[in-house]
């Protein structure tokens, strides 16, 4: 029987400090004991046989099926596979540790065990985090996923009523679906730069209202808030997102503002569309991001530029469609106040005092200076934007 639960080569059970394992081709594998196991219960990297060393592979299926005395299990970074059940009913299990790198798992590894994640602690090795995990897990409140996972699985994390808090880390490059749907204490997220791509329904929380949208550039799957359309009220975009995907932000009727930074080069089409109480848009980008028809579906609501990018996004397509387009303050009062000094004299840009690059465009948006030398010489005549890290500033060339 435990052969076949456990689909092992060649039968040999045997027992190493009060854990029973079988082996097959790939190392040992950890099936059900003769005795319920119990306690605080240590999956081992390695086993030692009749002389031989094993690598622990595997949790075969059922292997601590109803252990009601198990209260703690660590497993080890060799770990690849976990078969169905392996935990289920296991009423008295409160603390997991997953060192496992990349493993996967079967159905219902903690079916009816509820009580868990009270702690749920993944150790500093993992890579990634396997499809429906934590899924269910009701006691879980913190969560804080290690440096090197690269990925989440489908519903890792879904119905976790009661995760309130998640880090994630800046090595993480995907996101199930579902993966966090349910997360019903879920109220703020903040999507790493390295993301690149999330599945559909990944943030399906109801009670989400912040979020904090780092990617650089990232596909998202249909519905990615769920049907949380009016709890969210704000949504920031970093510094260093270039691109926004299609549909990020479709229908969220809480949202009021909307500013884009000055990296984006690009907006996915309907991205902003059926947001019907925003009140303005700010973009930060000199050169008007490419968006599609649909991007935005409110174009009577004011546009913010940046100082000398008005005829620029005037004659870009679709952002031409809004009737009420503004300039910038250009910061100028302040830049002097910091003693730095920006000024045009016989064709010659004059930069003082500003700390690190600036850029120059041509109103246009085209790049006409990079770099952060004192002068430059500007041989046409017209209206430049002078863009630092903080502000931009426009400068007049006759």
């Amino acid at each position: 029987m435990i052969a076949l639960l456990c689909g092992v080569t060649r039968a040999e059970a045997f027992e190493v400090d009060g854990i029973y394992y079988d082996l097959n081709n790939e190392g040992a594998v950890v099936v059900p004991g003769d005795a319920s196991y119990s306690g605080d219960v240590v999956i081992p990297s390695t086993v030692t046989y009749a002389g031989e060393t094993y690598s622990v592979t595997r949790i075969g299926r059922y292997a601590f099926y109803q252990c009601e005395g198990l209260t703690t299990i660590t497993i080890s970074e060799l770990v690849t596979s976990i078969g169905d059940d392996a935990f289920w009913e296991c009423s008295g299990l409160t603390t997991v540790t997953w060192n496992a790198r990349a493993c996967s798992i079967g159905r219902n590894l903690f079916e009816a065990n509820n009580n868990i994640i009270t702690t749920f602690t993944f150790g500093d090795q993992v890579e990634q985090i396997p499809a429906g995990l934590c899924s269910g897990l009701k006691g879980l409140t913190t969560i804080t996923i290690p440096e090197l996972v690269t990925s989440i699985g489908d519903r890792a994390f879904a119905d976790c009523e009661g995760l309130m808090s998640i880090m994630l880390p800046e090595s993480l490059a995907s996101i199930g679906s579902e993966a966090f749907s349910g997360c019903i204490g879920l109220t703020a997220m903040t999507v790493p730069e390295s993301v690149t791509s999330i599945g559909e329904r990944a943030f399906d929380c109801v009670r989400l209202k912040s979020v904090t949208w780092n990617a650089r550039a990232c596909s998202s799957g249909s519905n990615l808030f769920g049907g949380n359309y009016t709890r969210i009220t704000t949504f920031t975009f970093g510094d260093q997102v270039e691109q926004i995907p299609a549909g990020l932000c479709s229908g969220l009727k809480g949202l009021t503002t909307i500013t884009i930074p000055e990296s984006v080069t690009s907006i996915g089409d309907e991205a902003f569309s059926g947001c019907s109480q925003l009140e303005s848009v700010t973009v930060h980008a000199v050169t008007p991001p490419e968006v599609g028809p649909n991007t935005f579906d409110n174009y009577g609501i004011p546009l913010y530029v940046p100082a000398g990018c008005k005829e620029a996004y005037q004659a870009a397509e679709y952002w031409r469609n809004f009737m009420n387009i503004n300039e910038f303050a250009s910061g100028l009062e302040s830049v002097l106040d910091s003693g730095a000094r920006i000024y045009v004299e016989n064709h010659t840009l004059h930069v003082e005092n500003v700390e690190g690059d600036y850029r120059v465009y041509a109103t246009t948006g085209q790049l006409v200076y990079a770099g952060h030398a004192a002068t430059v010489q500007l041989a046409d005549a017209g209206v430049y934007v002078v863009r630092t890290s903080s502000r931009s500033q426009k400068v007049v060339v006759k």
